[in-house]
């Protein structure tokens, strides 16, 4: 008995919800924008937290950069940096021979005319000594796909990202082909798999020797990468090379940055962001909520007389309070199911685009906790938003409803 009253309830409370289709719809459609708007922001920024996680993870979160100038900017544009206050070689493999330390890698980034097949273009280029070359590929977790290594041979040869061979020039570069680097000819013998963004798949490998060979650079180095042993506390180890360092050099002409510390700083930043953008969104779903307060209070209006009726052959307060908390709570979950669809389509739609703009490693990760979160919030939601007219409803006197007065 108990349950077919509620089962009467329920079908009495979408008959109504079906009799006024534009007012549902409107009313489930400011539901939608709300629940949408929290739903791909949340996706959005968890994947792009996801996607800082995944490339430290790549590295096994043991680096340590030593970057060349008390650094705020671009390690490409090292020509801010006065050659005097550059790092060096000799750095570098003072920084190997300190405990904790596996491997150091010491690079020069910079910016080159490329020509190919009488077309220029202007890339970046990455140098290493040919000895760490090939490993450091292994260490950055990227391979070879097309070609071959430089398996420790000296001469003008060059190993390209993979943007760099299909889509810098109107023509396609091939393993074999030439190209030349500020108007010195060098041989591609490989060709690097997706990395994932523009940046890296638009840079060009050569050995630092024959980097030096045209930019003369000489001794110095503008950043260097230091892989630590697994063991080892990296916090130790960027103590050590600071004291390493300040033995031959002024400590405001380099910068230390642990892997595990950027990445702590980088996930507070997006972390806030997440907090800023979800309380942005949720103005939105407050705006849904009083939407629904003002379609189920509007429909109290109207139905006081089927109140009246209900309340004289025996209706409790909490029946009346039960079916309009129940119209309140089905638009609520209805419109958050849209959103939730819509959300999602949104996050994957910004994913798309942010792999056809050269950022592959970007992705969304639907869980079962987004839903579940969608779901509640909508339910939550519609069952704060009816509370209101319902309990007005409820009170309403049986005589003066049956008047269809208030």
């Amino acid at each position: 008995m108990h349950q077919s009253k509620y089962n009467q309830l329920f079908k009495l409370t979408l008959k109504s919800i079906l009799r006024r289709k534009l007012r549902s719809i409107l009313t489930v459609l400011s539901v939608i924008i709300g629940i949408a708007s929290v739903i791909a922001l949340i996706l959005l920024s968890d994947g792009l937290l996801n996607t800082v996680n995944d490339q430290f993870n790549k590295m096994g979160g043991r680096v340590i950069l030593v970057l060349a100038g008390n650094f705020q900017g671009n390690p490409f544009e090292s020509g801010r940096i006065s050659k005097e206050n550059m790092l060096t070689i000799k750095d570098s493999e003072n920084i190997e021979k300190i405990t904790g330390v596996k491997n150091v890698y010491a690079m020069n980034f910079l910016n080159g005319l490329v020509t190919y097949k009488n077309e220029d273009q202007f890339a970046y280029l990455a140098t290493l000594p040919v000895e760490k070359m090939d490993e450091s590929f292994e260490f950055f977790a990227v391979s070879i796909a097309d070609g071959k290594p430089f398996n420790n041979k000296e001469g003008n040869n060059a190993i390209i990202g993979d943007y760099v061979a299909k889509k810098m020039f109107n023509r396609e570069i091939k393993i074999g082909n030439k190209i030349k680097i500020n108007g010195t000819d060098f041989k591609v013998i490989g060709i690097l798999e997706v990395i994932g963004n523009e940046s890296d798949d638009s840079t060009i490998y050569i050995t630092r020797k024959a980097g030096d060979a045209i930019f003369d650079f000489g001794n110095s180095v503008n950043y260097v990468m230091v892989e630590t042993k697994p063991e080892a506390n990296n916090k130790d180890v960027v103590k050590r090379i600071d004291r390493e360092l300040k033995k031959t050099r002024n400590e405001n002409t380099y910068m230390l940055i642990s892997a595990d510390d950027f990445l702590e700083l980088i996930t507070r930043l997006l972390t806030l962001i997440k907090v800023i953008l979800a309380t942005i969104a949720g103005i939105s779903i407050v705006v849904g909520s009083l939407g629904i307060v003002n379609s189920v209070y509007t429909s109290v209006l109207e139905r006081t007389r089927e109140i009246g009726v209900l309340k004289s052959i025996g209706a409790k307060i909490n029946d009346i309070t039960f079916i309009f908390v129940l119209e309140s709570v089905l638009l609520s979950l209805f419109g958050g199911i849209i959103g939730l669809g819509i959300g999602i389509a949104i996050a994957k739609a910004v994913s798309v685009y942010a792999a056809s703009a050269g950022f592959a490693m970007f992705t969304i990760v639907v869980t079962t906790e987004i839903v579940v979160f969608a779901l509640l919030l909508s339910i939550i939601v519609g069952v704060i938003a009816g509370l209101f007219p319902a309990r007005a409803a409820a009170k309403l006197n049986p005589v003066n409803a049956l008047r269809g007065s208030m």
